[in-house]
């Protein structure tokens, strides 16, 4: 079996990151009732709206800083 290499740490977090996000979105899927899953993936929107917004923020913020 082939090991996968990875180009800095960040790949591999990632990746580790990823299939444990897989692996509870399954069990979710499969233990929460209906009302909670719905109300469950509504959270998570939510906190990725917010999340990509306070990006996009701080990434605006660096290249003013670096214009001014």
């Amino acid at each position: 079996m082939e090991r996968k290499t990875y180009e800095n740490d960040e790949d591999y977090i990632l990746e580790v990151l990823e299939e444990e996000e897989d692996n509870l979105t399954e069990f979710m899927r499969n233990n929460l009732p209906d009302n909670l899953k719905f109300q469950f993936s509504k959270f998570i929107a939510v906190r990725n709206a917010i999340e990509k917004i306070k990006e996009k923020n701080i990434f605006n913020k660096e290249l003013y800083n670096k214009t001014v």
